[in-house]
C-alpha cells in the first residue's frame, strides 16, 4: 500500500507521460496504491488534465489548491491527504524518473529506513551546478546537517517518518524537514533527467525566496529557539479534491 505524491504547477504537457510511467512501475510492486497529483494553483490547463486522467486511472487523487503556495507546501498537503503510510514523493516534470520506483522500494523494505535518490547530472550547465553546490555546502555548515544539491524530492519513507514530518512547525524542503527531525536516509544513485518542460517554473524571485526560507529554517540558532516557539497550524487551503 503506497501513496505517490507529486506537486504539479503549469505542467499539463508532463502529466500523461508521468502518470503512465508511474502506473507501469508501481505495479511491479503492488496494485494497492494511489497517485496524488497536487495542483499548486496552475495557470495552464493542468487541473483539466488531472480531471481527464482521473477518468482513465481510478488510482489518481487530484488535489487542487486555492492558489500557488509553492512546491514544498503542495508536497506537504499531498502527504497530509495521503491514505497510506508508505509515501513516495517525486517531481512531476520527469526529472525524477519513475523507473527507479522499484529500486527505491526494494531498498526501503530491505533496510527498513527511508531512501532518497542521489542525483548525478548529465548535460546540465556547469555554472548552475557550481552555484547550487556552494549554496548547499553553506547550508550544511550552518545547520550541521548533510545537505547537497544532489538530493531533491525523490524519496520514500514510512509511517514513523510521516508522523514526524507532519509535526513540523514551518515548511522548508521535504528532505531538510525530515533530516531536521532526525530521519536518516539510505541512498540510491540515479541519473537526473532533464525536465520535459520548455522552461523552469522557478524564476529568480522564487529561487531567492526559497533560498532565504531554507537559510532561515535550518540554521542552528533558529533550531535552538524553535523549541520555545508555540507551534502554529500550517494552513493550506484546498479548492477541490477528486
Amino acid at each position: 500500500m503506497i501513496s505517490i505524491v507529486s506537486p504539479v504547477f503549469d505542467s499539463e504537457k508532463c502529466l500523461n507521460k508521468l502518470v503512465y510511467k508511474i502506473n507501469f512501475n508501481i505495479r511491479k510492486i503492488t496494485n494497492n496504491y494511489e497517485i496524488l497529483l497536487v495542483d499548486d494553483g496552475s495557470s495552464d490547463n493542468s487541473w483539466k488534465k488531472i480531471v481527464k486522467l482521473k477518468k482513465k486511472y481510478p488510482s489518481i487523487k487530484g488535489v487542487r489548491l486555492s492558489k500557488n503556495y509553492g512546491q514544498q507546501c503542495a508536497i506537504y498537503k499531498g502527504i497530509k491527504l495521503s491514505k497510506f503510510h508508505t509515501i513516495i514523493v517525486m517531481d512531476c516534470d520527469l526529472q525524477d524518473d519513475p523507473t527507479h520506483i522499484p529500486e527505491l522500494y526494494k531498498k526501503f523494505v530491505k533496510h527498513e529506513t527511508p531512501v532518497i535518490a542521489k542525483n548525478y547530472y548529465k548535460n546540465f550547465q556547469l555554472k548552475n551546478i557550481i552555484i547550487s553546490n556552494i549554496f548547499w555546502t553553506i547550508l550544511s555548515i550552518l545547520s550541521f546537517k548533510n545537505f547537497s544539491y544532489k538530493f531533491g524530492n525523490y524519496l520514500i519513507f514510512g509511517k514513523k517518518s510521516k508522523k514526524k514530518y507532519l509535526r513540523i512547525k514551518t515548511i522548508g524542503s521535504l528532505y531538510g524537514d525530515l533530516i531536521k527531525n532526525n530521519v536518516n536516509f539510505k541512498e540510491i544513485n540515479v541519473l537526473r533527467c532533464e525536465s520535459i518542460r520548455e522552461k523552469s517554473t522557478y524564476n529568480l524571485y522564487k529561487l531567492i525566496k526559497y533560498s532565504l526560507i531554507l537559510l532561515s529554517n535550518y540554521n542552528l540558532l533558529n533550531n535552538f529557539f524553535e523549541n520555545y516557539i508555540k507551534k502554529k497550524k500550517i494552513y493550506i487551503k484546498v479548492q477541490e479534491i477528486i
